[in-house]
């Protein structure tokens, strides 16, 4: 690996940390202010505590994308985009994030000698890591594989897309193209 491949690398985990970190802190901010207006949150917690949590989320979900790609990278490594299912990687990645995001804070938690958190408090953020987990891997994938098809030039797995020098050709122009072209001779 050079090392213009591990500059990518990294800043595609950089750039995937930004991009979760601002979904989860949005969706956290949204779910804070459905349970605000539906009456389940006390009247002691104020709207500016939204922002806290929200950031608190965003800075978790940050975490996360960034371990989410690099850990596609190691575990898909030389699989192409289309190769993947977005459903499978949501729920392989609900399911990680459920777990190891409530681990992580008990841990912090614990090392920071604020000893252990409550079991029901832990339980709720695995719930609330899982679903922000699946919707953030499936969404990233999904949205991965639209732009490598839409693009212009930015797709590997389609390398007929510039073919005729028009990224913009429908694929019945193509096929039409084909069928017109005068089948190569063999020798």
């Amino acid at each position: 690996m050079n090392a213009d491949s591990n500059f990518r690398r990294l800043r595609g985990a950089v750039g995937n940390a930004l991009v979760w970190g601002a979904g989860w802190a949005a969706l956290g901010f949204a779910v804070f202010a459905t349970l605000k207006a539906t009456g389940v949150l006390p009247a002691s917690v104020i709207w500016p505590d939204a922002i806290m949590v929200a950031g608190r989320i965003g800075l978790l979900g940050g975490v996360a994308g960034g371990a989410f790609s690099l850990a596609i990278g190691v575990l898909y490594r030389g699989r192409r985009l289309s190769e993947l299912s977005p459903v499978r990687l949501a729920v392989g990645t609900g399911i990680a994030a459920g777990v190891c995001v409530p681990a992580f804070l008990q841990a912090m938690n614990f090392l920071s000698g604020g000893g252990w958190v409550p079991m029901g408090v832990v339980l709720d953020d695995g719930l609330y890591a899982a679903v922000f987990g699946a919707v953030a891997a499936g969404g990233s994938l999904a949205l991965a594989q639209r732009a490598q098809t839409q693009l212009p030039g930015g797709s590997q797995d389609r390398p007929d897309r510039l073919e005729g020098g028009n990224p913009l050709a429908s694929a019945g122009e193509r096929d039409a193209r084909r069928r017109s072209a005068p089948a190569p001779r063999g020798g």
